[in-house]
């Protein structure tokens, strides 16, 4: 629970609240778009939990897709995700702890890339030492950053109130209310934040040839852990607006550290850095855990070389930890996070949207087959999330010609890599133990 939870909670929010509200600028669309992400993302983790039932494989999301679509489109969003979601995400988020150590006024260029790659190299050699060591790490820091969150949220509730408005109409008097296809669009880029936000609750998946009885345990993970971040991400925004009028949360970068220090004074920012630095590490070590994974998983089919396969005493991919280490240390060293990290919201939206579209397609190939979970309402909850995923997903494309453009690029230069290099063998057999 602790990866389930724990994992996806990073900097987004501490962040995302303000520009939710910025687009958003009445407490209840607020809201709702925060329920919207978090239910939606129980939709997914209905179909993915019957899915992690099916294949209890390593690689989690690359092994559902190479499973239903073949090797090629497993490759690719393998490849993407390697490069993007973990390369890409873990440099920008060893940067982020950098500017959160430095502050915004003393982030020099040459250290704040000596901080990232520092946490970088230092988080990889805890996970070199092997899984237990890792996961022992995890849980502390989940526990830790949960908690203190919960604890931000138990400060603005016990003494906010003071410096809300009296009256929604005085908390809009900064706001403008969009209407009709403007508000279309700003619900678009808020829940494109939000969304984002959640990101993370399907990764536990990756894990899921070291935890046992997965086929029991990942749908129990995959839901409750989807739940739970819902109700964190409802409450943390209720405390927010507790003590700021919403047009200060909608103006401000950190409205994390502008609620705290409403609440408790100067040293609110302080301490709303601190949960910070930790919510970050524990989402740093959590990427960096679960991308060997899918390198040894992608190697084991044959579509890495072999190298990424091999496992040291303590159960770690050593090879593929330390490339993508090695890649995102190169990123935050020499400054093209941006550039990367382009390709994270198509990818994500891609790898969400065929993943649940392989449960229709594994369904139709087997539909008898004997598992602990199926998910309820079939076929009409995978229908529902990709009723409003791919509506999203092709917004997203047309409303982001640069990101799409490298995206197209580098999944063509994957394929180039598949044609010329790859032969792919038979997965392992799914099942107890596989």
């Amino acid at each position: 629970m602790a990866l389930a939870v724990g994992g996806p909670i990073g900097a987004g929010i501490f962040r995302t609240p303000g520009l939710v509200v910025r687009e958003l600028p009445y407490e209840s669309w607020a809201y709702a778009a925060w329920i919207l992400g978090g239910g939606l993302a129980f939709l997914a983790a209905l179909s993915v939990a019957e899915l992690g039932a099916r294949l209890p494989r390593a690689g989690g999301p690359y092994a559902f897709i190479r499973e239903a679509y073949g090797p090629l489109p497993g490759f690719l969003i393998g490849w993407l995700d390697l490069l993007a979601v973990y390369g890409g995400g873990v440099a920008l988020l060893a940067v982020a702890f950098g500017e959160f150590v430095l502050g915004p006024t003393s982030a020099q260029p040459p250290v704040l890339a000596a901080i990232a790659v520092s946490v970088i190299v230092f988080l990889a050699l805890v996970q070199t030492a092997g899984l237990r060591t890792g996961s022992t790490l995890q849980n502390v820091v989940a526990l830790a950053k949960v908690g203190a969150l919960l604890g931000v949220v138990a400060i603005c509730f016990a003494v906010g109130g003071s410096d809300a408005p009296s009256s929604p109409a005085v908390a809009r008097t900064e706001l403008s209310s969009p209407r009709g296809l403007r508000l279309i669009g700003a619900a678009a880029v808020a829940l494109q934040g939000v969304f984002f936000t959640y990101h993370g609750w399907a990764d536990v998946t990756r894990l899921a040839e070291e935890i046992r009885e997965p086929e029991r345990r990942l749908p129990r993970l995959l839901l409750w852990g989807t739940i739970s971040l819902t109700a964190i991400y409802v409450a943390v925004n209720a405390a927010f607006l507790r003590v700021l009028p919403i047009e200060r949360v909608g103006d401000s970068k950190l409205p994390a550290a502008d609620a705290l220090q409403a609440a408790i004074g100067g040293r609110g920012a302080r301490v709303i850095m601190l949960v910070a630095l930790v919510a970050i590490f524990g989402t740093l070590n959590a990427l960096l855990m679960y991308a060997p994974r899918l390198a040894f998983a992608m190697a084991r089919d044959g579509l890495m070389p072999r190298p990424f396969g091999l496992v040291n005493r303590g159960g770690t991919p050593w090879v593929g930890l330390w490339s993508v280490a090695g890649f995102a240390t190169l990123l935050a060293a020499t400054g093209t996070v941006e550039e990367i990290i382009a390709l994270v919201t198509i990818t994500v939206w891609a790898v969400y949207a065929l993943m649940v579209g392989a449960l229709l397609v594994l369904r139709r190939r087997s539909p008898a087959a004997a598992i602990a979970y199926r998910t309820p309402g079939y076929p009409w909850v995978p229908a529902a999330f990709l009723l409003f995923a791919m509506p999203f997903l092709i917004a997203t494309v047309v409303t982001s010609p640069a990101q799409t453009a490298i995206t197209v690029g580098v999944a063509a230069f994957g394929g180039l890599l598949y044609r010329a290099l790859v032969r792919p063998v038979s997965p392992p057999a799914a099942g107890p133990g596989s």
